[in-house]
C-alpha cells in the first residue's frame, strides 16, 4: 500500500510539475513577446526623432 501511495505521489507531482512548467513556458513566451514588440516600438520612436532632429544614427 505504501509503494503504491508513493508511486501515485509521484505521479500526480509530475503531473503537477508539468503543468506548472508549461504555464510557466506560456508566461515566459508571452512576456517576451511583449518585450520583443515594445523594443521594436522604442527603436522606431527612437530612430523616427533622431530623423527628426536631422542628426544622423
Amino acid at each position: 500500500m505504501h509503494n503504491l501511495t508513493s508511486k501515485y505521489d509521484r505521479i500526480s507531482f509530475m503531473f503537477l510539475y508539468r503543468a506548472y512548467i508549461s504555464d510557466y513556458a506560456d508566461v515566459n513566451y508571452v512576456s517576451l513577446v511583449s518585450a520583443a514588440g515594445s523594443a521594436v516600438i522604442f527603436a522606431q520612436n527612437y530612430g523616427h526623432r533622431k530623423g527628426a532632429k536631422g542628426q544622423p544614427k
